[in-house]
């Protein structure tokens, strides 16, 4: 039997765990195969390959103080993690006589069991699978759907298919896509997120370009210092941005006009409404965010 990786104690644990198994005998001087296979498996991690190998040996046993021929099978499994930092090198192999072949199913499924619960860690030889990492606290949760191309009607649909909830932000992942027969060359859409008591909490506001009929863009937005689950609804509006067709060329405060271009989809991730949005006092200047 031979071991490799880890200390001198941990090759000796190994060579006692397969030294128990009952009619396996170790035998020394196995020479001349004469019947060798090879058996190549790659793991689904791509930096691990399990090698096995069989071979039959004519050997010479000591029986009575004379030595008689005999056949001896040696088994060979191999696992090489080629990984940094933990690469590493697991090599078994167990040879035994004729006599104990009737051990012969306890000898493979010793071998695959190995093959199952190898561990590859840095330092020692370790038996056992290696402990995933810990679960990242800050992972976001993330939902998908496909996306909502079309309302029944010709418009610019507004679909919001993706939602990642982090534990302070909520991210909403959007796709505008046009239905219309006409080119839009430029749409902007607010996006306010409100909290129970039809509170305002904040506005994001994205643009959409150059979307050509049949075609869709696709936009993120996140709103920050709150929970997905905090956020009653989504209120889309217009903020009076767009460019759409020859006729619609508007970068004005007033809104509306853009507005009924634009359907809001049903979304089963959070709730959409589209709302309408006050026209701002004369004094008020509408910031481009």
């Amino acid at each position: 039997m031979a071991l490799s990786q880890g200390s001198v104690r941990d090759q000796f644990e190994m060579v006692s765990i397969l030294g128990r198994l009952p009619g396996i005998r170790l035998i020394a001087d196995g020479r001349n195969p004469v019947l060798m296979a090879a058996w190549r498996w790659t793991d689904p991690d791509p930096f691990r390959t399990i090698s096995l190998s069989l071979s039959v040996f004519r050997v010479y046993l000591p029986v009575g103080g004379s030595r008689h021929g005999g056949i001896a099978v040696g088994f060979s499994v191999t696992i090489v993690r080629l990984a940094l930092p933990s690469s590493c090198i697991y090599s078994i192999s167990i040879i035994f006589s004729s006599q104990s072949m009737r051990k012969l199913p306890i000898v493979v499924l010793a071998l695959f069991v190995f093959i199952a619960l190898s561990g590859c860690q840095l330092g020692n030889f370790q038996l056992g699978k290696s402990k995933p990492p810990p679960p990242n606290p800050n992972a976001p949760k993330i939902t998908r759907s496909d996306p909502v191309i079309n309302t029944g009607r010709k418009a610019v649909v507004l679909s919001v298919h993706l939602k990642k909830e982090f534990p302070d932000a909520c991210m909403l992942g959007m796709t505008l896509t046009n239905n219309m027969d006409i080119k839009v060359t430029n749409l902007s859409v607010r996006l306010t997120a409100f909290i129970r008591g039809n509170v305002k909490y904040d506005a994001i506001t994205r643009n959409f370009t150059q979307i050509k009929p049949t075609e869709s863009e696709y936009r993120e937005a996140t709103f920050m210092k709150i929970k997905c689950s905090e956020i009653d609804f989504i209120g889309v509006t217009d903020p009076g941005r767009c460019a759409i067709g020859e006729d619609m060329n508007r970068f004005t405060a007033a809104p509306g006009d853009c507005a009924k271009f634009v359907d809001v989809a049903i979304s089963p991730h959070i709730t959409m409404r589209k709302t309408k949005q006050p026209k701002p006092a004369v004094s008020e200047v509408d910031p481009l965010e």
